[in-house]
């Protein structure tokens, strides 16, 4: 009788794992990848406290500006800056919680002219794009700065 139930316990308990794994987690693949020398975010740009250096990704470069993501130390907040070429001083950044779908980061400075977003892996281009976003990189939108 006990090596039965011994048995259906192992048996459930392979489950949960089985569909655990199975059901994913968020992320951004983006951050997978190895650094190289690109990635690193200049001196003068800050994300806020807690994030991991060592995971700053830049994703895309578009219309004279930069996009860098990077992953906070707790692995549940990400965080994106933009970055202007043109030199020091012009940038913005946000942060933001992991989800498994949409908009996680949306960041918009008048100076850069520009709003960007950070999306969850798999976020459709046709949901950002039906809002007036511009696709940049898989998981990085832009559109004009508008003051709201």
């Amino acid at each position: 009788m006990n090596h039965r139930r011994t048995r259906l316990a192992v048996f459930l308990a392979a489950g949960v794992l089985l569909l655990s794994a199975c059901g994913g987690s968020p992320g951004l693949a983006a951050l997978d990848r190895a650094a190289t020398a690109q990635d690193e975010l200049p001196a003068d740009v800050e994300f806020s406290p807690g994030f991991e250096a060592a995971s700053v990704r830049l994703l895309a470069t578009e219309n004279g500006l930069k996009f860098y993501a990077a992953q906070g130390a707790d692995r549940r907040t990400v965080c994106l800056a933009v970055v202007s070429v043109e030199g020091p001083g012009g940038w913005t950044a946000g942060c933001g919680t992991l989800a498994t779908a949409g908009t996680l980061v949306d960041v918009g400075s008048g100076p850069l002219e520009v709003s960007a977003a950070l999306t969850a892996d798999g976020t459709t281009a046709e949901l950002m794009e039906s809002d007036g976003w511009t696709k940049v990189h898989e998981n990085v939108y832009i559109r004009e700065f508008t003051a709201g």
